[in-house]
């Protein structure tokens, strides 16, 4: 849905846990995914980071399988819609609060399994805490924001799903001029860490990417 958020106040700085993506979301402070949309226009990156917009289908999955791997028990919850996004009353039916098609419930436990299978994808997941929200200041842009799949002692991890997850492909994704500027995100994940932990801690950076085959 396109609604405005209700923004509120961000916390003090720190690294905060079991924080609802929808909470997360409203604090005021600036992201990566803002500072993403800023490259086109500041009105662009003003729409983003007051509103919310309608997730795509592809969206729709990779949000799942996040919480298939993640957040089980949030995935186990979720509030299932039997058809698609497009049919008729799935608007209505997001208002439940978390909720997936069943399309996408089947899928993404299907992912699920195939990241349980890959033994250094179960090492990040298993020595990392998830969906770990990150605030911080900086006299330069203010306050500021993130919210890291898996943050570990020494790394930090990010789970996506792609229809290639070729070299080529990951490296477009980053990259590319019609890639999804992957490089902000990670850049924005070092800042965050340079100033919550130190520049010389070394983190090193994951990514744990997941073929969808679509």
């Amino acid at each position: 849905m396109t609604d405005a958020i209700n923004i509120i106040e961000a916390p003090p700085i720190g690294v905060y846990q079991d924080i609802p993506y929808e909470v997360y979301r409203s604090w005021d402070a600036i992201n990566y995914s803002s500072i993403s949309k800023g490259k086109k226009s500041i009105r662009a990156m003003h729409q983003a980071m007051t509103h919310n917009s309608n997730p795509t289908a592809a969206q729709g999955l990779g949000t799942a399988t996040h919480l298939a791997i993640l957040e089980p028990d949030l995935f186990a919850s979720a509030a299932i819609f039997e058809g698609n996004r497009k049919t008729k009353g799935f608007e209505a039916f997001e208002e439940k609060g978390v909720c997936m098609t069943l399309g996408e419930r089947d899928a993404a436990q299907c992912l699920a399994e195939t990241v349980r299978r890959d033994m250094e994808a179960v090492r990040l997941v298993d020595l990392s805490k998830h969906e770990a929200c990150l605030v911080w200041y900086d006299k330069a842009y203010g306050t500021a924001k993130i919210r890291l799949d898996m943050l570990g002692s020494d790394f930090f991890a990010d789970v996506k799903t792609a229809r290639d997850i070729s070299p080529a492909a990951i490296s477009n994704a980053f990259f590319g001029r019609f890639g999804f500027n992957y490089y902000l995100q990670w850049g924005w994940a070092l800042e965050a860490l340079n100033h919550l932990i130190g520049k010389g801690h070394g983190f090193e950076g994951w990514l744990v990417a997941v073929e969808t085959g679509g």
